[in-house]
């Protein structure tokens, strides 16, 4: 066998899997879908902003460098959050059952960035800390019954 021809069957193999890859996505309804390339979307420029760290970051409609991002002990938790919404998508791609859950805990994870924030910053955020905390509640009871109910039969 020569090199040419095992460069074509690697060739037909990485193309045999991408196309499972993008048939087993569209295979997915719609909010499934959007949810996994959301996720995936999202958690991947977290890390990769996280990483390269360039530009500031808005977090409740103030602008902080990546040195304040630092010292107000906000980049732990965005690296966390970068890391379970990769792993959210990925799971949700491969049909795991395991990434039910982090789509459900997803706004728990980005929980405690609210709180460092209300503690420090504690005028005059009180309607955004319910405003918070119930949006977050919502969100999680409904991808809990669309997740665990309604598409219970995707993940099995």
């Amino acid at each position: 066998m020569t090199t040419r021809d095992k460069f074509a069957g690697t060739l037909l193999e990485a193309r045999a899997a991408t196309n499972g890859a993008i048939g087993r996505l569209d295979s997915m309804p719609l909010v499934l879908r959007i949810t996994c390339l959301a996720s995936l979307g999202v958690g991947v420029v977290i890390l990769v902003l996280s990483i390269v760290q360039v530009g500031s970051i808005g977090i409740n409609n103030e602008k902080l460098s990546w040195v304040e991002v630092r010292a107000a002990g906000y980049y732990p938790f965005l690296v966390i959050c970068g890391l379970a919404m990769v792993a959210t998508g990925i799971g949700i791609w491969v049909r795991r059952g395991w990434s039910r859950w982090l789509v459900v805990l997803c706004g728990v994870v980005q929980g405690p960035i609210e709180i460092i924030y209300w503690r420090s910053h504690s005028q005059g955020v009180a309607e955004s800390q319910w405003s918070y905390i119930i949006g977050a509640s919502v969100w999680a009871g409904f991808f809990y019954w669309y997740l665990f109910h309604k598409q219970k039969s995707f993940f099995d």
